[in-house]
């Protein structure tokens, strides 16, 4: 049975440290939203639909650097 679900956020974190400089519109989510300190989170809000289809592209563009989607909201009993 799935349970309540929360908020989708997606938590980027730069395998080189130039990723700041290279990518400067990105400051507004440092170390926010989730994230950790070096690591960039974006708030999606509850728009499962999208998180399914972004993790499918992250896995086709970025693997093995992507972990996958982690399905913290899904509360199963």
């Amino acid at each position: 049975m799935i349970g309540r679900r929360g908020p989708i956020r997606l938590i980027m974190v730069p395998v080189d440290d130039g990723f700041g400089s290279r990518h400067p519109s990105m400051k507004a989510f440092a170390g926010r939203f989730g994230a950790e300190p070096g690591a960039y989170g974006m708030p999606l809000g509850p728009n499962y639909p999208i998180a399914r289809k972004l993790d499918a592209a992250l896995r086709a563009a970025a693997a093995p650097g992507y972990p996958g989607l982690e399905a913290s909201w899904i509360t199963r009993s």
